[in-house]
């Protein structure tokens, strides 16, 4: 099991369980008198469990985003990876170290380039495309054999 497992992680559950108690505050102080609090408590309640679920949504649709991405290449960089699904590379890296703690992409980083050469994502092979920055040049391809040089 992942770092980041579940979107539940990084302290959301904590956000959601204290958003429906601040819910759940506000209502008894409606209906009873002799509970401490008011309808007022419902408006924190209700921003705090919808922060936690749209931070779950936004980690599980940036964890769908890599997958996708690492589908159409074998061999890809870091920060153009970052760049091309726009997030940061230090998010980027913790997302693809806990996809492979979790077995959804088999992939391996090359420690001299800091390329991620990716075996499988969800158990198929990659497209097989390249999406790597050698010398100030972005070699970019989707055919091994057919790859060409830009900027």
């Amino acid at each position: 099991m992942g770092y980041l497992d579940t979107s539940i992680g990084r302290g959301n559950i904590w956000t959601f369980f204290i958003g429906v108690g601040f819910l759940i505050w506000g209502t008894l102080g409606i209906f009873f008198e002799k509970v401490p609090g008011n309808y007022w408590l419902l408006i924190p309640g209700g921003i705090l469990l919808i922060t936690a679920i749209a931070n779950s949504a936004s980690f599980r649709y940036n964890r769908e985003k890599i997958i996708g991405a690492l589908k159409s290449y074998s061999r890809v960089s870091i920060p153009l990876l970052a760049q091309e699904i726009g997030m940061k590379e230090k998010e980027v890296k913790e997302i693809i170290v806990d996809l492979r703690t979790d077995n959804k992409i088999k992939a391996s980083f090359e420690p001299e380039t800091g390329d991620i050469i990716v075996l499988s994502v969800k158990g198929q092979a990659p497209a097989g495309g390249v999406l790597v920055a050698n010398k100030d040049e972005v070699v970019a391809c989707r055919d091994l054999g057919r790859c060409r040089l830009g900027n």
